[in-house]
């Protein structure tokens, strides 16, 4: 990605990773990016891992989606609208 990121969370996973969700831009095209950072010594600059890059008219169909996962995950057994 070029661009600046825009971090909208961030959830420490260890003391060398991080769970990110950003706002990213490339080649003039904004996206949302989920992705796993790391670090590869503690206290050092973290890098990107691995992830997704969503399209924005893709992204409420994977919030629908995540949704669906967390209501599996709390008993609850709503479906996915496509």
């Amino acid at each position: 990605m070029n661009g600046p990121n825009q971090v909208l969370a961030e959830h420490p996973l260890n003391s060398r990773e991080v769970f990110r969700v950003a706002i990213s831009e490339y080649q003039g095209h904004r996206y949302v990016d989920i992705r796993r950072w790391y670090c590869k010594v503690e206290g050092g600059e973290f890098l990107p891992g691995k992830g997704a890059t969503v399209r924005p008219e893709l992204l409420q169909g994977v919030i629908r989606a995540l949704e669906a996962a967390h209501s599996q995950l709390n008993g609850r057994s709503d479906e996915v609208a496509s």
